[in-house]
């Protein structure tokens, strides 16, 4: 199968997987309570509460809700919120930074972590640093997102008293939840490195490398590390709806003012236009990552065209 056939399938297989999740997610949303009491307040008339969810198209049957809202999100208008009567989007985009801010630098902090521990691991095979490198991989791979944040918070913030609850989305701010969500992901940047590393090194060409008389700098960096390194692209977007998911809980535990704080409050407050503009950009986002993810192990991998 060519490469523009391969992508055309790729992306034609997401639309239903993003279609069906907008759905769940947009159903979902009306089990757990009715917005039009939420913003009257239960001292509001039947009359009241009728004529404004009439305003809203609440009184449509669900599958014709979603539609419709499906053909606005479509041209770009995910709504009002019903709490600040302010375009979805727009609130969005205000918070949209933060989050790109997070989870940017937690990618960098997991993949300068996971590849430098990785590369000591192989170098270092069989010994006590490779170990604790494989211990590392197997604790923080076991370890929950929102666990890991509690006990940075408790301690630098709690204990130590050096990191600040409350804030914008300041520098000072950011590195205890990049690292509260870059740190986990490293475990498997490391394992993956470790594994590959330790493969190439036993390659022919390395230890033709070694009979050459080439430094050891030259080998490892130059040829081990080059041919190592290419899954671990693949990976880093295959990951990125685990960075995505992580960046939720992660935010909502250090109150970073991103959109997974804005998530987590728009959910008690029933704010279903926020909510659903939210799930639909962060869908939206795990489908691309996973397309281009495909994409990158197609071209690496030609043979995963003809499977």
């Amino acid at each position: 199968m060519g490469f523009g056939k391969y992508v055309a399938r790729s992306i034609t297989t997401s639309i239903p997987v993003l279609i069906g999740t907008t759905f769940v997610i947009f159903s979902l949303m009306y089990v757990t309570g009715d917005p039009v009491r939420v913003i009257l307040g239960e001292f509001a008339t039947e009359e009241q509460v009728a004529r404004l969810r009439a305003e809203l198209g609440l009184d449509k049957p669900i599958y014709v809700q979603y539609f419709l809202w499906l053909s606005r999100v479509l041209r770009g208008d995910f709504g009002i919120s019903y709490m600040s009567r302010l375009p979805v989007m727009q609130v969005i985009l205000e918070r949209l930074p933060a989050t790109l801010m997070l989870t940017g630098t937690a990618l960098v902090v997991s993949l300068a972590i996971g590849i430098s521990l990785g590369i000591v691991a192989a170098l270092r095979q069989g010994t006590k640093v490779d170990t604790a490198v494989s211990t590392f991989v197997v604790l923080f791979f076991s370890m929950p997102y929102f666990w890991f944040a509690t006990i940075l918070l408790w301690v630098f913030a709690s204990c130590l008293r050096v990191y600040p609850l409350v804030g914008t989305a300041s520098p000072d701010r950011l590195v205890l939840p990049a690292v509260a969500l870059g740190l986990p992901t490293s475990a498997v940047y490391a394992k993956l490195m470790r594994s590959n590393m330790v493969e190439v090194l036993h390659q022919d060409y390395i230890r033709t490398a070694v009979a050459k008389g080439l430094r050891d700098r030259i080998i490892i960096y130059r040829h081990a590390l080059k041919n190592s390194i290419i899954p671990i692209v693949a990976l880093v977007m295959l990951r990125i709806p685990w960075l995505v998911g992580g960046a939720v809980i992660t935010e909502s535990v250090f109150g970073w003012p991103g959109l997974g704080t804005l998530l987590i409050d728009s959910i008690y407050r029933r704010d279903f236009p926020v909510v659903q503009g939210i799930c639909f950009i962060i869908a939206v986002l795990i489908v691309i990552s996973d397309i281009v993810g495909d994409l990158v192990i197609a071209l690496i991998d030609p043979r995963v065209r003809v499977e």
